[in-house]
């Protein structure tokens, strides 16, 4: 449901044309960067291939910088005489087989121009020089493809289809929940996972299993979502922890990472207390079963397991025969989890999004294209309803 929600905040907040220009001026000028560097080397590089004179070069000093993202790089200090008797000593980035051959050595094949000596290589062979101008012309061409499909909706009829969209994700009572594999899970972040998961401990938890939550509908903006799921020791409150990562491009155009660590506990006349710390689900409203709390995203694990206690025990007062079922497995805890869903997505379908949740969402009042908006989207649930009529 989080995804549905953090899309609808995308188009009502975060793409905006202001946002959308600036993502398409940042990638012009990142790419006219490696493109003003990238041309000159390329033809170099060409010409080095073509013309370049080979002899044998001493090496001076070798170094390596290790870094602990990306690889590391290597350097060789050359000193070369060229055919105008002029000595030249410089440091080349090599790879790491010519770095080790050259420092065991102490000497490298060096290939420079003879009108310009400068223009150096080391190795067996010349290397066109091609990466940045490739990666100028990427970014130009991210800066285009913003410019001609990453669109706004630009009218009324365009931004209620869009919402709409958003409101059906919402409503998705197929989803499924699949045993998973932490390590298939490298884009989201699995030390945030592993930091909850011990203060959930902590507090007297126990590891169940994690999942992947797979909707009827993935939606590629956002990488696939990783569920750790934790019972508290009376095996009444389901603990989850998940990443909600937005891809690259949704970034650009605003869209925020979350890291959610949430409790839920099911009663027995299926109502449920949820106590968590996405703070952006405030915008909505919740299903009378649902009793929420959204609390503010730097809330810690123990704040949020505090609270959520206290809640289930003022919510079992006003529900006298209810009381919380036990979660025996990891049955119990699926079966607890899609109810939830359904509750909710029956919810929404009936409900669709209000004018105050709209204003909540957009953090405007009395707007005019957010009345529009919740106008049209009105009018298209009318239309659907009498559809399936």
């Amino acid at each position: 449901m989080l995804k549905g929600l953090v899309s609808a905040v995308d188009v009502l907040q975060s793409m905006t044309r202001a946002k959308k220009y600036f993502a398409v001026a940042i990638a012009i000028v990142i790419g006219g960067v490696f493109l003003s560097t990238g041309i000159p080397e390329y033809r170099a590089s060409k010409r080095l291939a073509a013309e370049g004179i080979s002899v044998a070069g001493k090496v001076l000093d070798e170094r390596t910088v290790y870094r602990t993202k990306g690889r590391s790089r290597y350097y060789l200090t050359v000193e070369f005489e060229a055919g105008n008797k002029e000595t030249v000593t410089k440091e080349l980035q090599v790879s790491r087989e010519i770095h080790s051959a050259g420092a065991a050595a102490d000497s490298v094949q060096i290939h420079y121009l003879a009108d310009d000596p400068s223009v150096i290589q080391a190795g067996p062979t010349v290397e066109v020089e091609w990466r940045n101008a490739a990666f100028g012309l990427f970014f130009l061409g991210c800066g285009a493809f913003l410019v001609v499909f990453i669109k706004q909706p630009i009218n009324r009829e365009e931004l209620a289809d869009t919402t709409a969209g958003h409101v059906d994700a919402l409503c998705d009572t197929n989803q499924q929940y699949v045993s998973a594999d932490a390590r298939q899970f490298k884009q989201v972040d699995l030390s945030f996972y592993d930091c909850s998961q011990r203060e959930f401990e902590q507090q007297g938890y126990v590891f169940l299993e994690d999942v992947e939550v797979v909707p009827s509908k993935p939606n590629r903006n956002f990488a696939r979502t990783f569920l750790r799921v934790l019972v508290n020791a009376e095996r009444t409150s389901i603990a989850t922890i998940f990443h909600l990562k937005p891809k690259w491009i949704l970034k650009v155009l605003g869209g925020k990472e979350t890291r959610v660590c949430g409790l839920d506990t099911q009663l027995t006349d299926n109502s449920f207390v949820c106590t968590d710390n996405a703070e952006s689900c405030n915008a909505l409203n919740n299903a009378i079963a649902i009793n929420a709390s959204h609390m503010p995203a730097c809330s810690t694990v123990e704040m949020i397991i505090e609270a959520h206690d206290e809640r289930v025990q003022a919510h079992t007062v006003f529900r006298a025969d209810a009381h919380p079922v036990l979660m025996q497995g990891s049955e119990d805890v699926r079966r607890s989890m899609d109810l939830q869903q359904r509750i909710k997505a029956a919810f929404r379908s009936e409900a669709g999004l209000s004018k105050e949740e709209l204003e909540r969402l957009a953090g405007v009042k009395n707007n005019p294209s957010v009345n529009d908006l919740h106008d049209d989207l009105k009018q298209q649930q009318d239309q659907s309803r009498r559809e399936a009529a």
